[in-house]
C-alpha cells in the first residue's frame, strides 16, 4: 500500500472546527510566495538544496504553483 489507498477517493478538502485543508492552487501564489521566501533558510536546510534561490521571484513561484496544480489534479 502506498501513501493513500488507491481504491479510496481523495477528498477535495477537509474542514474541522480548527482546521481547513485543501491543495494549493495557482491562485494562492502571493501567499505561498510570502511563506516560501520568509522560510527560505529553513527550506534550504530541510531540502539540502539552494532552493529557493535569492533571486526566486513571484513569477517563478507562479510557474511552480501552476505545475504543481496540474500534477495534483
Amino acid at each position: 500500500m502506498g501513501f493513500y489507498p488507491a481504491s479510496v477517493p481523495v477528498p477535495q478538502e477537509k474542514r474541522t472546527s480548527r482546521l481547513y485543508l485543501r491543495r494549493l492552487r495557482a491562485a494562492d501564489v502571493e501567499l505561498d510566495y510570502e511563506a516560501v521566501m520568509s522560510s527560505a533558510e529553513m527550506l534550504r536546510r530541510w531540502s539540502e538544496s539552494d532552493w529557493p534561490a535569492d533571486d526566486f521571484t513571484l513569477v517563478h513561484n507562479l510557474a511552480d504553483r501552476q505545475r504543481h496544480e496540474r500534477e495534483h489534479i
